[in-house]
């Protein structure tokens, strides 16, 4: 018989092992066995097995016999199992399948996996399922085995049997492909071409492991189907083993269309996006009819309505709601290879979302969170959709939708390429949506009043952004809008619906700001306060407020007691007139909630009794004196695109600094006026926005057109110093931290003063980086600009040009570290550690960096950005030498390539003890963002979180809630009011006398 020749002995174990074998099988030959023999028969086996577990020292030969003696042994367990009478038997024999790999050789392995495969299916001659489930068992341990111990020989071949197994419809139970299935789900793409096994702590414990399995592999590659891709079989090691990841992702499909297993259906849509997440970054894994397949698919099911249609057991608790949502997960991952899509099958997609708007409670958030992504990973598809998309928006009244509407709309204002194709309806579309937002008003607690904030913040920065001849007509539906009825249409806030009709609306502090938020930009494009100037008249505390009781173009050596300056109160503003000590010049400041405007006048009638026929006078003002100085020195504006050049900045400082300090010799009133009307051609002036900046604006009664303020009085001078010290616009401080490989302590990544050749390319993005050192034009947020550049030499800044909102980067790896003087870190801890926002650029390959990581009572919100895949560690320096011309720089800018085509995956975390929902665009599982929009993406985000983290820090201190700075500069404008009418009785106008009265304006001049 075939199984006595494979049993001469070689060694001494070998001859035992032989000879037992020998009578073992002689034995099976007996027709009529007793109870006795059965009993021996399988003491025997144990005898075996127990000397094969002796025999894992001996040399290679000796295994190799004893690997195809046992497979022979394995072989006659599997046809009959029902021979034995102890399940212990058979376990152990399957159990031995690693003893047999260990000393077979490529056919043995083949043929060790083809038993276990058809011992764990039907096709075996018995159907026993307790073989079948230690047979799929050791199938999935042979992997493990292959991967580690073989250095992946042979595991291309395992993987293919376990994916059939779990594609089985016919010969498989539901249990065997439900292990299969689980197993297969944990695999991982790592560096973008090997193959890893993660599995859960459970599927270990079953398998036999006291702890999760993770398997790497630097010989196992999935197999890429990019004929342009670096990996591509003709480029791959011939000792590489190689597996198609296309026939398990087409059984998985299957199952998602097919199958009638609630276990196995469950098992697939719950699992299989996380995976599908990972294998599309490498995205040439995949070959396109497979990528299509899923497409048409999952967007079938979003049409028809058909998800889980083919279950037959579907539990009544489980709401279809919930598949939908991971749907649409499935379809915002298979964008990724939206270039292996045409037009119409990305259109097909993006219409999917539309639906998913409006149909299922469950994914409306969701929907709309991935379309305001998709803003700046699909732009051009997304340009086509805008308008009907606004449409959808505009019809939903869920108060909990709002916070993610009102974002999408502050994502979609800074991309002008994409608004493009919108029309009229379209603006009061969104001007309506903010507009319902802020009337709903700020009791919904915090949420609540960051949904008003937002509000205010979409409204002003779209109406902003608009073309200055286009705002004014957008005037009148504002206001009926907010004043009158024109958005309480259905009761519901968002609603796009037109203005006027209906009852008034008490004009309350909200109708004020949006009011004169209107009258600053409506025929004017000027930013909300006039810039500091350098030198003696620059500004404190960064440029954050205005100079404290100067004048903007007078410097303080110029002010005197001799200059006079008067105040009136008129509507919600300060007038503030002041003579300057040149003849004919006086400086109007007028500062309302919105900002503050400064002009400069001269009065160019002839004084009568002079010598002076030009009426220039002796002297000139600050402001024209700067003007003439800079036109004659400045050949080309300072140039911020180029982040990393400061040697414009230093040539224009040096020549500033070189110039006599004496005034410019000024032959005429022509050349004064050149002057302006080349300031003219960069600034159009519209008459309109002279007389509003003058008018008392809300009106007021006629009989107090304007009140006097005394400002000879300390308190109303300190009011108004107070007044002009509250910013105009909001400064975000973030956090940007390095988190570096393996590293897991707050001091570890305090320390780090540089990071990874990507890490250095998302900061190049981020922000601009200036000098610290005498920094002025820019609130640093209490970084250090004095010669001792305690908080380093640079820093990154961001400014928004719709908003005027500054943004400061605390960057730790741009701050000194100095493990001697500050062993803890405690003058980078002072900044980051008080930052409501933190973003961590994570490659520690660890877990997921916590709150407890880098604790703090202000942290309240980390945004997470986290490579997908190995990026070649570069000290930050090198790049940045790169990037302004240096050694590196053709190195750096193929880099730079290979960074924007990355995947990172970015999610925000809110401190549970907030006790919020989730908010913002990258809660929950995030989103995976390409490098050439990371900077954008996150910057944004990190703005919306901040603005959240305003409102729950003040709302958490108590006060009356959140009040913003225009708020806050409205209220103090009223108590100046209060104060300054305590001395002005007011009474109607019944005789001759009280019209003298109203008409003496000596009384408020």
């Amino acid at each position: 018989m075939h199984q006595e020749l494979i049993l001469f002995p070689a060694t001494s174990m070998q001859t035992n092992i032989s000879r037992l074998v020998y009578i073992y099988f002689k034995s099976r030959h007996i027709a009529t066995i007793p109870p006795l023999y059965s009993l021996a028969q399988s003491r025997i086996l144990e005898k075996i097995f127990m000397l094969l577990e002796c025999s894992f020292e001996y040399e290679s030969g000796i295994l190799s016999s004893l690997s195809v003696t046992l497979l022979e042994v394995m072989r006659l367990v599997c046809d009959k199992p029902e021979s034995f009478d102890e399940n212990l038997v058979v376990e152990k024999v399957l159990d031995s399948a690693v003893v047999v790999a260990r000393g077979s050789d490529e056919v043995v392995f083949k043929e060790l996996v083809s038993l276990l495969k058809q011992a764990s299916s039907g096709n075996s001659s018995n159907k026993n399922r307790n073989l079948q489930i230690l047979a799929v068992k050791n199938l999935l341990r042979l992997f493990r085995f292959a991967l580690v111990e073989r250095n992946s020989l042979g595991s291309d071949v395992v993987f293919s049997a376990i994916s059939d197994l779990s594609g089985d419809t016919k010969d498989v139970s539901v249990e065997v492909r439900a292990k299969c299935i689980d197993f297969l789900l944990s695999l991982r793409v790592l560096n973008g071409e090997n193959v890893g096994i993660s599995c859960s702590l459970e599927l270990s414990e079953w398998l036999g492991f006291n702890k999760p399995m993770i398997l790497k592999s630097s010989k196992l590659r999935a197999q890429s189907h990019s004929d342009s891709d670096t990996f591509s079989s003709s480029k791959i090691d011939t000792e590489m083993v190689t597996i198609d990841l296309n026939a398990y992702f087409t059984s998985l499909l299957r199952i998602l269309k097919l199958d009638a297993s609630w276990e196995l259906y469950s098992l697939v849509i719950y699992n299989f996006h996380s995976q599908l997440k990972n294998v599309a970054v490498a995205s040439h894994l995949i070959s396109s009819s497979c990528v299509e397949s899923m497409r048409a698919h999952f967007c079938e099911v979003v049409v028809s309505e058909i998800v889980a249609i083919s279950v037959t057991n579907f539990p009544p608790n489980t709401r279809k709601s919930d598949l939908y949502l991971l749907v649409f997960k499935f379809l915002m991952t298979i964008l990724l290879w939206d270039n292996q899509f045409s037009k119409s099958q990305t259109d097909d997609v993006l219409k999917c979302f539309l639906l998913g708007l409006t149909k299922w409670p469950t994914t409306a958030r969701y929907c709309i969170q991935s379309l305001t992504l998709l803003l700046t990973e699909l732009p051009s598809p997304m340009t086509r959709l805008v308008p009907e998309l606004l449409m959808k928006v505009s019809r939903l009244t869920s108060a909990s939708m709002a916070p993610s509407i009102l974002e999408f709309l502050s994502t979609l204002a800074r991309l002008p390429e994409i608004y493009v194709n919108l029309n009229e309806a379209d603006y009061k579309r969104i001007f309506g949506i903010a507009l319902g937002n802020i009337r709903a008003g700020s009791g919904g607690g915090v949420l609540g009043e960051y949904t008003v904030q937002l509000g205010y913040h979409v409204l002003s920065v779209w109406f902003v952004n608009m073309n200055v001849a286009d705002r004014r007509k957008y005037v009148p539906f504002i206001i009926g809008h907010i004043v009158g009825d024109g958005g309480a249409s259905g009761g519901t806030p968002g609603n796009g619906g037109g203005a006027g009709g209906g009852s008034s609306r008490a004009v309350d502090e909200s109708v004020e700001l949006v009011m004169d938020m209107l009258l600053q930009n409506s025929y004017a494009d000027c930013a909300a306060r006039p810039d500091a100037f350098e030198g003696e008249g620059a500004t404190e505390a960064g440029g954050d407020g205005m100079a404290s009781g100067v004048g903007f173009g007078v410097t303080p050596s110029t002010a005197s007691k001799d200059l006079v300056e008067r105040s009136w109160i008129q509507g919600n503003s300060v007038l503030s007139i002041r003579n300057l000590k040149m003849s004919g010049w006086v400086e109007v400041t007028v500062r309302r909630p919105s900002g503050t405007i400064v002009f400069s006048m001269k009065l160019e009638n002839r004084a009568r009794f002079t010598e002076d026929s030009d009426g220039m006078g002796a002297q000139i003002p600050a402001v024209v004196e700067k003007t003439a100085t800079e036109v004659a020195v400045l050949a080309s504006p300072d140039d911020d695109s180029n982040i990393f050049s400061f040697d414009q900045e230093l040539d224009r400082q040096k020549t500033m600094a070189s110039l006599p300090r004496t005034k410019p010799h000024l032959k005429s009133a022509s050349s004064m006026k050149s002057i302006f009307h080349l300031e003219s051609k960069s600034l159009p002036m519209d008459p309109s926005f002279i007389l509003l900046q003058l008018s008392p604006y809300p009106p007021q009664a006629l009989e107090a057109p304007c009140i006097p303020l005394p400002t000879n009085e300390e308190a109303f001078t300190r009011a108004i110093k107070v007044l002009d010290r509250t910013p105009v616009s909001d400064l975000h401080k973030i956090g940007v931290l390095y988190v570096g490989p393996s590293q897991n302590h707050e001091l570890q990544i305090l320390r780090n003063d540089s990071g990874s050749r990507s890490y250095t390319c998302f900061m190049c993005a981020l922000g601009r980086l200036v000098r610290l050192k005498g920094l002025k034009k820019y609130n640093t947020g209490g970084l250090d600009t004095s010669e001792a550049c305690v908080d380093g030499q640079n820093c990154l800044v961001w400014q928004d040009a719709s908003s005027g909102n500054q943004i400061v980067f605390h960057t730790t790896t741009l701050m000194p570290t100095n493990e001697q003087t500050d062993p803890q870190c405690s003058l980078k801890k002072r900044h980051v550690g008080n930052d409501f926002v933190s973003v961590l650029f994570d490659e520690s390959g660890g877990d997921e960096i916590g709150f407890d990581t880098l604790p703090g009572q202000f942290n309240f919100v980390n945004i997470l950005v986290k490579p997908m895949g190995t990026v070649g560690f570069m000290k930050g320096a090198n790049v940045m030498e790169g990037a302004i011309g240096g050694e590196g720089a053709g190195q750096s800018g193929l880099f730079l390539k290979e960074y924007e085509d990355q995947m990172f995956r970015v999610v925000m975390r809110v401190k549970p003890e907030l006790n919020l929902p989730p908010l913002g665009l990258f809660s929950d599982d995030g989103f995976l963002v390409s490098g050439a929009n990371l900077a954008g993406v996150v910057r944004r985000a990190a703005v919306h979180a901040n603005m959240l983290a305003l409102v729950v820090a003040q709302t958490r201190a108590g006060g009356g809630g959140f009040i913003s700075n225009a708020r806050e500069r409205l209220r103090q404008i009223k108590r100046l009011a209060d104060r300054a009418k305590k001395g002005i009785t007011a009474t109607p106008l019944t005789s001759g006398s009280q019209v003298e009265e109203m008409l003496d304006f000596t009384r408020f001049a």
